[in-house]
C-alpha cells in the first residue's frame, strides 16, 4: 500500500489501520499535532468500486502535478480535502494543512 514519503515536519504517527477482506484493502494512518489532525486513506476495492468522500461546499479545484497526476483539492467539513483514483486505488488525505502542504504530500505518494 502506498504511504506519502513527505509530510510537514509537525505531524507524529498516532494510529495505524489495516483492513483486508476477499474485496477490498484499505489503509488508515492518522498523524497528530498540536494544530490538528491528518488522516491519509489508500482504499484498493478489487472490483473498482470506490466510496469516496462526500464534498460540502462544491468548491473544489482539480490540480495536474508534475508528474500529470490529477488531484482534488476542497474543503470538507472545515478541513483540507485531497483525494485522487490511480490504478484502482483510492488515495486521500484530509486535515488540518495547507494548500501547498497538500500539493507536497500528494506529490510524495507512489501509487505501484
Amino acid at each position: 500500500m502506498p504511504t506519502p514519503s513527505w509530510l510537514p515536519e509537525r505531524w507524529l504517527l498516532e494510529n495505524v489501520t489495516v483492513i483486508a477482506s476477499e474485496y477490498s484493502r484499505m489503509l488508515n494512518v492518522v498523524y497528530t499535532s498540536n494544530e490538528g489532525i491528518l488522516i491519509f486513506s489508500a482504499n484498493e476495492n478489487y472490483e473498482g468500486t470506490y466510496y469516496t468522500y462526500i464534498e460540502q461546499d462544491g468548491e473544489g479545484e482539480f490540480i495536474t502535478l508534475d508528474d500529470g497526476r490529477e488531484i482534488y483539492i476542497t474543503h470538507n467539513v472545515n478541513r483540507l480535502t485531497v483525494t485522487w483514483l490511480e490504478n484502482n486505488m483510492e488515495v486521500f488525505f484530509s486535515g488540518d494543512f495547507t494548500r501547498e502542504e497538500a500539493i507536497r504530500m500528494a506529490e510524495s505518494v507512489k501509487v505501484p
